[in-house]
Order: C-alpha cells, then sequence, then structure tokens
C-alpha cells in the first residue's frame, strides 16, 4: 500500500490515457503491438516521476507533509531512489521496440521529469510549463509521428496542465483547492476522451473513448477516498 501510495497508483489511469488517445487520433498507427508498449511505457515513466519526486522533497516532506510513506519510515528512502530510477530506464527501454520516433519522445519525456523534480518545479514559471511539456510528450508517445493539424491535440492537453499545476502549486498553503485539484487532474482522461471525439468522430474511436472515459472515471474517484493523489 506504502509503493501504491508513493506512485499516485490510482493516476497511472491518466498517464497511460495520454498515449491511448494520441494513438487514436493518429489514425492507430503502427503495428498493433506498439499501443500496449507505448502505454507501459508512459505508466513506468509516470511511476518514476512520481517516485523520484517524493525523493527530492524528502527534507521538505519530512517537515510539511509526515505522512507520505518516506518521511514515516514505511519505505527507506534509498529503496525509492533505486526504484525510481529503475522504473524511468525502464520506461526508455520498453520505447526502444517501437521505433526511433517514440524513442526519441520517451528520452525526451524522462528528461523533462528528471528537470521537473530536480529544479524546475521550484520556479513559479518553469514548472507549470515543464509539467505541461511532460503532458504534451506523453501524449506524443502514442502518437509518433504528428500529421496535419493533429499537432493541436497535444498543446491544448498541455496547456491544460499548465493551468492544473499553477492551481495545484497553491495546494499546499491552500486545502480547501485539494479536492479541485483532484477534479482537474482526474479531469484529464475527459480532456483526452474529447481530443479524440473533436479528431475522429463520428468514427468507432470517437464513440470508443467516451466509452472508457465513463469507465475510469469512478476509479479516479477511488483516489480520494484512498488518499493516494
Amino acid at each position: 500500500m506504502a509503493w501504491a501510495q508513493l506512485v499516485r497508483a490510482p493516476n497511472l489511469f491518466t498517464a497511460v490515457a495520454d498515449p491511448f488517445a494520441g494513438w487514436l487520433i493518429a489514425g492507430a498507427s503502427g503495428e498493433t503491438w506498439i499501443l500496449p508498449a507505448v502505454m507501459a511505457s508512459s505508466a513506468l515513466l509516470y511511476a518514476a516521476g512520481m517516485l523520484l519526486n517524493d525523493c527530492f522533497d524528502y527534507h521538505d516532506d519530512c517537515r510539511e507533509r509526515p505522512k507520505r510513506p518516506l518521511p514515516r519510515g514505511a519505505i527507506h528512502l534509498q529503496s525509492a531512489w533505486v526504484c525510481g530510477w529503475t522504473l524511468l530506464m525502464a520506461g526508455i527501454a520498453i520505447s526502444t521496440v517501437t521505433g526511433m520516433e517514440r524513442l526519441s519522445i520517451a528520452l525526451g519525456l524522462a528528461l523533462l521529469i528528471v528537470a521537473y523534480n530536480a529544479w524546475a518545479k521550484k520556479s513559479a514559471l518553469l514548472g507549470p510549463l515543464v509539467m505541461g511539456g511532460c503532458r504534451c510528450l506523453n501524449f506524443m508517445l502514442g502518437m509518433g509521428v504528428m500529421t496535419g493539424g493533429t499537432w493541436i491535440a497535444p498543446v491544448v492537453l498541455a496547456g491544460y496542465v499548465v493551468v492544473l499545476t499553477i492551481i495545484a502549486r497553491s495546494e499546499a498553503v491552500n486545502a480547501g483547492r485539494r479536492r479541485v485539484v483532484t477534479l482537474l487532474l482526474q479531469g484529464i482522461v475527459v480532456v483526452d476522451a474529447v481530443l479524440v471525439v473533436a479528431f475522429t468522430w463520428p468514427t468507432p474511436d470517437g464513440v470508443g473513448a467516451m466509452l472508457v472515459a465513463s469507465l475510469i472515471l469512478p476509479v479516479l474517484a477511488l483516489s480520494r477516498t484512498l488518499e493516494m493523489t
């Protein structure tokens, strides 16, 4: 349970929703087996980012969030560091089988994840922009090569996440915004679904996107009950 809390397990659904949406918008480009590979890569990179986030914030969390797994001693800090870097490398490794385009995207995403956790999140300007860039590349991981106007989709998602991150930055000093942040985070699945609908409607992909979103959202809602967000 402590490890699940550390990687924000329920939020993994929002991570894999991005490349899945990108895959559909790109017209399910490439061999079918590529989709589970990029979704696995996305999940591993997201989990790595969450682990490294708590590792870099360990000393701050000891003062401000002592109930987190690392400050309370449920997981050893060194174990979290090792697991975080291992998951990051695993996410990149899996992307190697999906082609050079997606490997390049995964490498860029990994670099942004480390940059955000190490220093960018401390900046009121760079933090939201880098986080938006992470979600943009995560979405592109499913797309591979963008064609026509499909580049708009990951940019829209990035803009949404930039706003979300700006709001989330005040969560520590304004506990009343925690519910808003949780809802906006869950809303990433809805944004992905709406983008798929906008670019593929009225094909089965568009209908399926809304169906998948309606099934995933109740699961995400449990994250608040479990206090994992």
